[in-house]
Order: structure tokens, then C-alpha cells, then sequence
């Protein structure tokens, strides 16, 4: 036994009083398909360690790299670690007292 099938399409003429329109019934609407290009030209900025006039991003990539630094965004950098520093005596005797401070509450 197969379910009548419904969308929700209040502005499609075979809607009912709660917008509903059964699936065979509805007006397909059309997908439209944009193409994203993203440019390699960028506004002349001075790039901050070479000094260098630029204006395509490949090349300020390239000053960035030759110059031994590192281009970082708002991701995560896998090939940064992130810095660790190791707690101290003291700091782990005050963790557990604190600790057990709580659970005899």
C-alpha cells in the first residue's frame, strides 16, 4: 500500500487550505545552475614582509612561502600543532584536592 506523497507549496494553484499540494500534482520548480569563479586578481597591496607591489594571489602566496612564513585562515592548520604545555606538581595535587572537595559534597 503506497502513501499519497505531499509538499508543502502554499503559493501553487492545487494547494489546499494548509498549503499542501500532493507530489504528482505539484508545479516542479526549476534548479538554477550558477557558475562560481573565484579570481586570481586582488587590490595592489604591499605584502608585509618582501615589500613587494601585488596583485594576484598565486604570487603573494609564493613571496608568503619563499619568505618561510605561513598563510593561516580561520581553519584549523593541521601542519600547526597546537602548543602543549605539560601541568606541574602543583598544579595537578590542587586539581585532585579540589577533586575530592567536590565529591565529599
Amino acid at each position: 500500500m503506497s502513501r499519497a506523497r505531499f509538499l508543502y507549496r502554499p503559493d501553487d494553484p492545487a494547494a489546499n487550505e494548509n498549503g499542501m499540494v500532493p507530489a504528482h500534482l505539484a508545479v516542479s520548480r526549476e534548479i538554477q545552475s550558477t557558475t562560481y569563479i573565484i579570481s586570481d586578481t586582488m587590490d595592489h597591496i604591499k605584502h608585509p614582509v618582501t615589500g613587494a607591489m601585488i596583485d594576484s594571489k598565486a604570487e603573494f602566496r609564493a613571496h608568503t612561502r619563499i619568505s618561510g612564513c605561513v598563510e593561516v585562515g580561520t581553519d584549523r592548520q593541521a601542519s600547526i600543532p597546537k602548543p602543549r604545555h605539560a601541568p606541574n606538581e602543583i598544579d595537578i595535587v590542587n586539581d585532585v584536592r579540589r577533586s575530592i572537595a567536590e565529591l565529599n559534597r
